[in-house]
């Protein structure tokens, strides 16, 4: 069964109703941790640490704690792609599997990171041998352009990444997964349907920027539309797929 793209997203629409309070509830939970965390940081930076390394602990610390409530988020989003309802509290119960969930998410943020070395590393060799001198005499909208296209670039480019790990928390949680199978489970699946899956997720990514413009109104629709339309695809990719 193959992922049609207009049809699952149409399909995550008519879901979205009734989940929008687990979803919220979800979101404010992440946002006040997230500040909490910010906060001890802010207290860290003021006794004055000189060490440096009170901001990648934070960063660990916040992807440790925060690790559940996301695979909440792709959680809510599933059972309501199966026509389940869910609770105000449906994306918060998964804190038994901190330490898996972390630990997938942790590799896909070092999978994050090195795409965003391994552009830079890019922009900078073809800065040095092509672009800038090109752009010396040039005016400011054209060096805003390049710097634009390749912004552009660099987004796609983290996306596909992002994408292969969709998968992740919904296969520790759903199929009882390791997380060392459910990273690579979730790159097979992915690789087998990269083309229709990355295209929805290019879609999504945009709606939810437009959803971001009004003051961020916009997000309580457009990411329980995210997270359900992920599940709808990981309902049709799940049952075509072989066993892995």
């Amino acid at each position: 069964m193959n992922i049609q793209i207009r049809h699952t997203i149409k399909g995550a629409w008519a879901l979205v109703k009734g989940s929008k309070r687990a979803f919220f509830t979800t979101f404010i939970a992440m946002a006040l941790l997230q500040a909490a965390l910010v906060c001890i940081q802010e207290e860290i930076s003021l006794l004055g640490d000189k060490s440096n390394l009170s901001s990648p602990l934070i960063t660990i610390l916040m992807l440790l704690i925060t690790s559940p409530l996301s695979a909440g988020f792709a959680m809510i989003g599933l059972k309501r792609a199966r026509g389940e309802s869910v609770k105000w509290k449906s994306g918060l119960v998964y804190f038994k599997k901190i330490l898996p969930l972390f630990s997938a998410y942790f590799i896909s943020m070092m999978a994050m990171w090195l795409g965003v070395i391994v552009i830079l590393f890019v922009f900078f060799h073809l800065s040095q041998s092509f672009i800038m001198p090109h752009l010396l005499n040039a005016g400011f909208a054209a060096r805003f352009s390049v710097l634009v296209i390749f912004a552009l670039i660099g987004l796609l480019a983290l996306s596909a990444i992002n994408t292969l790990f969709s998968f992740n928390p919904l296969l520790i949680l759903d199929e009882k997964k390791r997380f060392l199978q459910a990273v690579s489970k979730s790159i097979k699946l992915a690789w087998a349907h990269f083309k229709k899956l990355y295209g929805l997720v290019i879609i999504l990514l945009c709606l939810n920027i437009l959803g971001a413009i009004p003051f961020g109104l916009g997000l309580i629709w457009t990411i329980p539309l995210t997270y359900i339309s992920i599940g709808l695809a990981y309902e049709k990719i799940r049952v075509k797929a072989p066993t892995l």
